[in-house]
C-alpha cells in the first residue's frame, strides 16, 4: 500500500472561493479532493507530453557533421567513410537535447545518460575504437581520464590524460594519447582557453606517467609519436603499435626521422 503524504497550499480568499465553486460544479465531495484530483490529472498530462518530446528527440538523427565546424568535418583525413558511419550510427540524444554517445570504453555515464559528444570526444572515440578493433588492444588495457600526479603524490588540478594504454599485465604504460579537436592543427601553438601548447601538454603528462610513447592526435594529421624518455624526439612512424607487437621492434620501423 502506497504511503500518503499531506500537503498544504496558500491561496487568496478569491482563489479559494473559485476552487470551492469549481468543486461543487464538478460534484466533488470537497474542494481539497478537487484540488488533489485535478493536480494529479494535470501532472499526468504534463509527464506524458514530456516523455513524448523526449522520445521524439531521441529519434532525431544527428551526424558528426552537425557537431563539427564545416572546415573540421571536411578535413577529417584520418577518418574513412566507414569510420564516420561507425560514429554516426552510435550518436544518440542526451536528456538535455545535446548529442551524446555510449562510450566505447566507459559505456553510459554515472547518471545513466550518454556521454556528451564534443568535437574532441569524436576524435577520442575514433581512436579508442581503432585501438581495440584494428590494433588488438583489450578494453581493459585502455583508460580514459587518468589523473596526473606530481612527484607521485599530489594530483595536478583538473589535468587528466585523454587516453592511457597499458600493457596486458596492466603494469606498464605503453602510450598516453593527447586528443585534440580537428581544428587544433598546430601542436606548437597556444590555443584559446589554454596556457600551454598541445605538445607541451602531452610532454608534461608523459613526463609524469612515463609511457613508452607519447602521442598527439586530432583526426586530421597522422598521429605523432614521441619517444621516451624526454618525449622530444618524434618517431618516424604513421601507425600505432599492435598489442602483440614488441614496441622496441615497432620503433625500428621508422620511415622518416
Amino acid at each position: 500500500m502506497n504511503k500518503t503524504i499531506s500537503m498544504s497550499i496558500r491561496v487568496s480568499e478569491e482563489g479559494l472561493d473559485k476552487l470551492k465553486q469549481a468543486a461543487r460544479l464538478e460534484s466533488y465531495a470537497s474542494y481539497s479532493e478537487f484540488i488533489r484530483r485535478t493536480a494529479l490529472i494535470e501532472a499526468e498530462k504534463l509527464l506524458e507530453i514530456i516523455w513524448k518530446n523526449l522520445k521524439k528527440r531521441r529519434k532525431i538523427k544527428m551526424e558528426i557533421r552537425d557537431i563539427l565546424e564545416p572546415n573540421e568535418y571536411n578535413s577529417l583525413n584520418q577518418f574513412s567513410q566507414e569510420d564516420k558511419d561507425w560514429i554516426n550510427g552510435r550518436i544518440k540524444i542526451r536528456r538535455n537535447g545535446s548529442a551524446g554517445i555510449e562510450c566505447v570504453k566507459r559505456g553510459m555515464n554515472r547518471d545513466g545518460d550518454y556521454f556528451e559528444l564534443t568535437p574532441e570526444e569524436i576524435v577520442r572515440q575514433h581512436y579508442a575504437h581503432k585501438l581495440i578493433e584494428e590494433y588488438g588492444y583489450k578494453k581493459e588495457q585502455i583508460s580514459f581520464e587518468e589523473p596526473v600526479f606530481f612527484a607521485g603524490r599530489s594530483r595536478i588540478s583538473d589535468k587528466r590524460v585523454d587516453i592511457t594504454v597499458f600493457d596486458e599485465q596492466h603494469k606498464n604504460i605503453m602510450m598516453i594519447i593527447e586528443v585534440k579537436r580537428p581544428k587544433i592543427d598546430d601542436y606548437n601553438k597556444t590555443w584559446e582557453g589554454e596556457d600551454t601548447t598541445p605538445f607541451q601538454q602531452m610532454q608534461t603528462y608523459a613526463n609524469q606517467k612515463h609511457p613508452h610513447v607519447g602521442v598527439l592526435v586530432n583526426g586530421v594529421n597522422p598521429p605523432e609519436f614521441y619517444d621516451e624518455t624526454t618525449y622530444e624526439n618524434r618517431l618516424g612512424l604513421n601507425r600505432f603499435p599492435y598489442c602483440s607487437e614488441d614496441i622496441s621492434e615497432w620503433k625500428k620501423n621508422q620511415t622518416f626521422t
